[in-house]
């Protein structure tokens, strides 16, 4: 007998197919993604980053400082600014200290809020109630530029000097505890008892504050001179350095003493302000805005992110976590709130997208392996990130929708690929799948082109059915000997005479 097969599905086959596109395909890595049929890689493995200006404050900022859902702002001619920006797209102004000087730098401890306010010197305010923020003290030798605050030390840059004043009376701080001449100094930072300088063209100096001389002790100086530093800022015994044009610079500072550069990042923008924080450095770039830096490694620092959208940006502060927000001092524009995310795999989804809504792989771009990145499936071919093979035709999603490489199939285009349904698992509708039309060389967008039926003549089959024994037993004869009927015939008759003989009585 003859079958004739029309659908011919191999299961066999089926699993040669899969094994050889796994061997043979290009899998998209972490830092690839697919255009126009090409695996394009890119340059970079860290994390891409989103910017967007989610709220803004027109001022004319020069420092800020966030503490909870309140910023305090530096803000020039207008003293100190309070702001409420618990609704980060509108930041409300609660707050106002202002009584003339120019505040251009700020330092925020507990409640109260060390204002460095120009020809006004130094003010000390209490900010417990920031609808209602009270000087408590004031002290103005000279003009105040900038101010960090130690425990109850507060190191002020003022009138071409470093000084080291005593606050720990706040209501009457007492200056030039120890003075030293600093013609240019702009940034200050402590780090374990050592204040770091950036002063202009004179470099980064670094003085030791852990001693009671009259004068405070240089201790080292780090001179650059095709640089000049704007601000410097200290975490983990690197120093980070803006440089002006020569950028992002990182100090090795283990030992105060002899620093040494390990690391700079420029790409010619001018670094103005500098905040660190969690392994990035928030650099403030002045007229070319501000960039991100990642200084995970300080030796080898590479710039994660950019953001022109500002005016000029004097400094920075950055808040990060699983949301994370870059609080910018523009002084001709103010305060501006800038939201950005991270995309560790480049696949144009955040970081924030893929964990909490997507549920697919943040570090990986094609979180199925089908060839499709994540943002590609999701956002251009609504497609399932999360299954490879949607219409189970033995095709991957991205070879449907970008294309099969069969340059010898009559369904390829002019570049060789055959490009399918991933949502049909027979595109044509011959009751041929898609995948076995490809594996037998068939369009399989064409209704006409299906593989060829195969007959399959079978080995004559010979049944042969075991023995059959049947034994019926419709009359039953018994044959018993006569000798044996007559002898007991005899012994019962004789029994029975006896017994009656013996029974019955003579008659008398």
């Amino acid at each position: 007998m003859k079958i004739r097969v029309k659908n011919l599905v191999v299961i066999p086959l089926v699993f040669i197919f899969i094994s050889v596109f796994l061997i043979n395909s290009n899998f998209l890595s972490d830092a690839t993604t697919v255009e126009n049929n090409s695996l394009i890689l890119l340059s970079e493995t860290s994390p891409y980053m989103f910017f967007e200006k989610i709220g803004e404050y027109a001022s004319n900022s020069y420092d800020v400082v966030v503490v909870d859902e309140i910023a305090y702002l530096a803000d020039g001619d207008d003293g100190l600014k309070i702001l409420n920006i618990s609704d980060l797209t509108a930041p409300v102004e609660i707050g106002v200290h202002d009584d003339g000087g120019e505040a251009t730098g700020l330092f925020v401890s507990g409640d109260i809020v060390f204002l460095a306010d120009g020809t006004d010197g130094l003010e000390i305010i209490n900010v417990s109630d920031p609808t209602s923020p009270v000087e408590i003290g004031q002290q103005t030798h000279g003009t105040v530029t900038n101010v960090f605050v130690d425990e109850e030390n507060g190191w002020i840059t003022s009138d071409g000097w470093l000084a080291l004043w005593d606050i720990s009376d706040l209501s009457d701080p007492d200056p030039m505890l120890y003075g030293m001449p600093s013609t240019q100094a702009a940034g200050v930072h402590v780090y374990d008892g050592y204040a770091y300088v950036a002063e202009g063209t004179s470099g980064l100096r670094i003085y030791d504050g852990n001693h009671t001389e009259a004068w405070i002790s240089v201790i080292s100086t780090f001179y650059d001179s095709s640089g000049s530093t704007y601000d410097v800022f200290v975490d983990d015994d690197i120093a980070y350095v803006a440089d002006g044009y020569d950028g992002l610079e990182m100090l090795d500072v283990s030992n105060p003493s002899a620093p040494v550069e390990i690391g700079q990042y420029t790409d010619g923008f001018a670094a103005t302000g500098v905040f660190v924080n969690d392994g990035f450095a928030y650099v403030a770039k002045g007229l070319d805005g501000l960039g991100i830096i990642d200084v995970s490694n300080p030796s080898s620092p590479f710039e994660v992110g950019n953001y022109t959208s500002l005016s000029e940006c004097n400094r920075t502060f950055a808040l990060s976590g699983i949301s994370n927000y870059i609080f910018a001092a523009d002084i001709h524009n103010g305060l501006e709130i800038i939201e950005f995310s991270f995309d560790n795999d480049w696949d144009g989804l955040t970081n924030y997208e893929e964990i909490f809504i997507y549920n697919t792989n943040p570090l990986a771009n094609d979180t199925d392996l089908d060839l499709l990145t994540d943002y590609q499936e999701l956002m251009i071919y609504s497609s399932n990130p999360l299954i490879p093979d949607e219409d189970d035709d033995f095709l991957l999603d991205g070879e449907e929708i970008l294309g099969y490489y069969a340059p010898t199939n009559p369904g390829a285009n002019a570049t060789g690929y055959v490009l399918t349904n991933f949502n049909d698992s027979d595109s044509d509708d011959d009751t041929f799948i898609d995948g076995i039309e490809i594996y037998y060389n068939t369009n399989p967008n064409d209704v006409n082109s299906y593989p060829e039926p195969t007959t399959v003549t079978p080995p004559p089959v010979t049944i042969t059915p075991p023995p059959e024994t049947i034994t019926s037993n419709h009359t039953v004869t018994t044959t018993v000997e006569t000798g044996y009927i007559l002898t007991v015939t005899i012994i019962s008759i004789s029994v029975g005479l006896l017994i009656m003989v013996i029974i019955r009585k003579p008659k008398k």
